[in-house]
């Protein structure tokens, strides 16, 4: 737009005309001297958007003021201001900086011999660009910002922010070929639509400035370690997954603001408006005061000692994995919270005010016995309407810390005349999860299960784990986390060990002479996992629950009821699993009913040990039955429909579903019992096929285990 110069204070003092590059004029050493003022040093918050800022601005102000004669050039002067303001800091003066460059661009307008990009902008470009770690030529930059100001913006405001966003993008990594993540970001801001951005997982390490009318804004997952002042109609902030260290002032209406996953020492003051606050997995030591109106917070992961005052509104906390000693209230209306892996040795009585559908998660505190003793009192009165605390027994009876080197930890197991198995695991020593694994063996040996068999048991299982690298790895995996709470942790731990290793003889062929055998194991692991359910579902009636407890119990007083095959005969605990005489005989009668109905259907076609004997032996059998499977397919709707309509149920996905299932379970069992059948039948093993389908009501129970009653 053509502009037509007006005696204003930005041209009282007119420069002399510059007749050569690199004038030494006094306007133009002020120029140099405010620009690089402006834009400040490499690594200052906001550098590298004050320099994307100044280029526009040279662009730009060549453009208008090089146009003599039209327009009112205070109108110009304005928007110079207004665009360079937006990124300035408090202590530089963005209208001496504007009137300068205008200066400049007049006087470079009345020498007709520089129409591009005169000398002194490319001057003060290069100035600009010296303190960014980038190669663009800046001749080249500005010619290209030049020729991209179209002049249909009647917005000088809008024109230079659509050229600062070009200057960005162009001197940013260039990555992608052509279309590198600022070029996308750049896009997406020019075709922002109902205020909503999306510039997530574009690998950006700086953000421009931010569009007006944004109301929310996604930015996670970058390499941010900065954000750009927040527009003040900002609603909702997504910035998580990124390397930021600081955030800026904001804004009054901001309702959720996410910043996991940063590396944020602090926080600024929170908006009254904010109803969720997402800070985990940061270096906070401290929160600041918490809105009135916030409704969830997720702090986990970092190094608070303390908690505010929490808000009445707040229906969710997460807080676990820090360092807290001690909590605030907590409201009535809280239904989860988290405060697992801290440093608390009691709750707030408060904590017995929340809603009775709520749920409390505080393992791995170290809660003193006094204090677990007043909370199952209070818990167990038949008017208790708190929530369920899910506690676990803090390692008091660990003296252990530190892993020994494995060799010395698997020697132990082993009597005098066997150390040459000890040898095999000086090789193991540096596999992965080694030291996990030599930790659980001594917190293993401390236990209450530590005798002769039992030692015997486990240096046998030790001696496969040498051999066996599948084995021995998934062990090494198993045992993660297993040391972090008390012994009886460590037995549940080595029970799981057991079925896997039983589980993984199975699959790997060393009992195809033994099938009876393996109708053994398929029988046990059926029963461990019924136990499983069981546990659960008591587990989830206490209102004071460890669950390693629960589960322990189970498998601990019926291990001889059940004939389990597990070699952990005590717990520790038991007296606080809340696990009474009455549940341990609801379960046998319930494993047995569940044998009686459903342990063909387990063995014979769930069961995946006993699908890999069958694949293993009988490859042609086991083909012939999955494409008998195929073949039946067609028929299965048509059986559908007709057992819907006899039924008298509606047609409705749910019910399909669960008819459907219901007929399928059935094919497969028909199909693997004529395939078991058929593979029995070869090898004089038929009689196994009747124990198979008969599981659960031929077995006579030994002894109910001592100090307890008759189950009977």
């Amino acid at each position: 737009m053509p502009i037509t110069p007006s005696s204003s204070c930005l041209l009282a003092a007119p420069v002399r005309p510059l007749s050569a590059p690199f004038s030494p004029s006094q306007q133009v050493n002020e120029a140099q001297r405010l620009a690089v003022e402006y834009v400040g040093q490499e690594g200052e918050p906001g550098h590298e958007r004050r320099c994307t800022t100044l280029l526009a601005a040279l662009a730009w102000t060549h453009c208008q003021f090089s146009q003599i004669g039209g327009a009112d050039i205070k109108l110009a002067r304005r928007d110079l201001i207004q665009h360079l303001a937006r990124s300035c800091r408090e202590e530089v003066d963005a209208e001496a900086l504007a009137d300068t460059l205008a200066s400049l661009c007049v006087v470079n307008a009345r020498n007709s011999q520089f129409p591009g990009s005169s000398p002194v902008h490319v001057l003060l470009a290069r100035e600009v660009l010296a303190t960014l770690d980038t190669r663009v030529d800046a001749h080249e930059l500005l010619s290209d910002l030049i020729r991209s100001l179209s002049g249909e913006h009647d917005n000088g405001v809008d024109e230079l922010y659509r050229s600062a966003l070009c200057a960005w993008v162009a001197i940013g990594p260039q990555e992608w070929g052509d279309k590198g993540g600022r070029a996308i970001a750049k896009d997406r801001i020019l075709n922002m639509a109902d205020g909503k951005l999306d510039l997530r997982g574009l690998g950006l390490d700086c953000l421009p400035e931010l569009p007006a009318g944004l109301t929310s804004l996604d930015v996670s997952c970058n390499n941010l370690t900065e954000l750009p002042a927040l527009p003040v109609g900002l609603v909702t902030l997504d910035a998580s997954v990124n390397q930021l260290t600081q955030l800026p002032e904001l804004p009054e209406g901001l309702t959720t603001l996410n910043v996991c996953v940063n590396q944020l020492p602090y926080l600024p003051e929170l908006p009254t408006s904010l109803t969720g606050l997402g800070v985990r997995d940061n270096r906070l030591t401290k929160l600041p005061e918490l809105p009135k109106d916030l409704t969830w917070l997720s702090a986990y992961n970092n190094q608070l000692t303390r908690l505010p005052a929490l808000p009445t509104s707040l229906t969710e906390l997460w807080v676990y994995c820090n360092q807290l000693t001690e909590l605030p209230d907590l409201p009535a209306s809280l239904a989860l919270f988290d405060a697992s892996c801290n440093q608390l040795t009691r709750l707030p009585p408060s904590v017995l005010s929340m809603p009775h559908d709520g749920q409390v998660y505080v393992e791995n505190n170290p809660f003193s016995p006094a204090h677990l003793q007043r909370l199952r009192v209070a818990t167990s009165v038949s008017r208790y309407s708190g929530p369920q605390i899910h506690f676990s027994v803090e390692a008091a009876d660990v003296s252990i810390a530190t892993a020994r080197p494995l060799p010395e930890a698997v020697r132990d197991w082993f009597n005098s005349n066997e150390q040459a198995q000890v040898h095999r695991w000086r090789a193991h020593s540096e596999e992965a999860h080694a030291a996990e694994f030599s930790l659980f063996l001594d917190r293993l040996k401390v236990s209450v299960n530590y005798h002769a068999g039992f030692k015997m048991a486990v240096a046998s299982w030790l001696s496969q784990l040498a051999q066996d690298g599948e084995l021995r790895q998934l062990a090494f995996q198993t045992v993660q986390g297993a040391t972090e709470s008390c012994e009886d942790r460590v037995a549940l731990t080595y029970n799981n060990l057991t079925k896997l290793s039983h589980a993984h003889a199975v699959t790997r062929g060393e009992y195809d002479a033994r099938l009876d055998e393996i109708v053994d194991r398929g029988l046990g692991a059926f029963r461990l996992d019924a136990l499983e359910k069981i546990a659960r579902k008591k587990a989830q009636t206490l209102p004071l629950v460890d669950e390693i407890e629960v589960y322990l119990a189970y498998q601990v007083q019926l291990r001889d009821r059940l004939k389990l095959p597990t070699d952990i005969a005590d717990m520790r605990f038991f007296h606080v699993s809340g696990v009474v005489p009455k549940d341990l005989r609801d379960a046998e009668q319930e494993v047995r009913a569940q044998e009686s109905a459903e342990f063909p259907q387990y063995f014979l076609v769930e069961w995946e040990p006993w699908q890999q004997v069958l694949a293993r032996l009988d490859p042609e059998g086991t083909e012939r039955a999955r494409r008998k499977l195929q073949d039946i397919l067609p028929a299965y709707e048509q059986e559908m429909a007709a057992r819907l309509a006899n039924l008298r149920l509606p047609e409705d996905p749910d019910t399909q579903a669960q008819v459907g299932v219901g007929i399928m379970k059935a094919q497969q069992l028909e199909v693997y019992k004529e395939l078991t059948r058929e593979f029995l039948r070869k090898r004089d093993k038929e009689a196994l096929m009747d124990q198979i389908m008969s599981t659960g009501g031929n077995l006579t129970p030994p002894s109910p285990p001592a100090g307890w009653p008759a189950f009977g």
